[in-house]
């Protein structure tokens, strides 16, 4: 929603010393911060000393969301989303192909994909490529990122072979694709909900994620 901004001045005698702290985190006598919450929060300013605290004072921001819908992304459409990209973007390589279907799972510590692949090169068994990650849906103005939290890729057995063709740049190339663009097609899907076709004036105002599901908070901008 808005931003608002906290302003503090803290006036102590000499013989008064502690730590100043703004919701935990370390602040100077005098200041000020700019917040945009996502939901109605107090902010307590505190200091402390010898182990003690005492709370100087506080402020409650109020956020109203009650004109804001609710957009369920379930798991399904998410794999089919993912699928769909991954699809296309095997369709373009000349090397890699899929050799189980993906695996994807939602919880509330973000999204997890692992793609089972192989690569394609004459004249040898075709190896093996695993790609995992582990990503978040993060806001960042106003818009819908990925965050990779974790990657791994792995080419069995052995990693990737010697003596082929000097088609490595094309297909670490096509790696590179698959690593990051087939995620990153959930934040293009988030970005444009359908919804937001049909009601311009909203925004995103939140997303997170929990067992199965995607959860979108939109309102109206102002």
């Amino acid at each position: 929603m808005d931003e608002a901004v906290l302003s503090w001045k803290i006036i102590r005698s000499s013989k008064e010393c502690g730590l100043i702290q703004l919701d935990g985190e370390q602040v100077p006598l005098e200041g000020s911060l700019t917040v945009a919450p996502t939901k109605t929060t107090t902010y307590g300013l505190s200091i402390s000393r010898l182990g003690m605290s005492r709370l100087l004072g506080s402020h409650t921001i109020t956020v109203d969301t009650s004109a804001c819908i609710t957009v369920l992304i379930p798991e399904s459409l998410v794999r089919t989303i993912i699928q769909e990209k991954l699809d296309a973007l095997l369709e373009e390589s000349d090397y890699l192909y899929e050799r189980e279907p993906l695996t994807l799972e939602i919880d509330d510590t973000g999204v997890t994909l692992k793609f089972r692949l192989a690569i394609d090169i004459a004249g040898i068994d075709d190896p093996k490529l695993d790609i995992n990650c582990q990503v978040t849906l993060e806001m960042e103005d106003g818009k819908v990122i990925i965050a990779f939290n974790s990657i791994s890729i792995e080419i069995r057995p052995g990693g990737f072979p010697t003596g082929v063709p000097a088609t490595d740049a094309t297909i670490n190339t096509d790696i590179e694709k698959v690593k990051y663009e087939a995620p990153n097609q959930l934040s293009e899907y988030a970005n444009n909900l359908p919804v937001s076709n049909l009601l311009p004036n909203l925004k995103i105002h939140t997303i997170s994620t929990s067992e199965d599901l995607i959860t979108v908070t939109l309102c109206p901008t102002p």
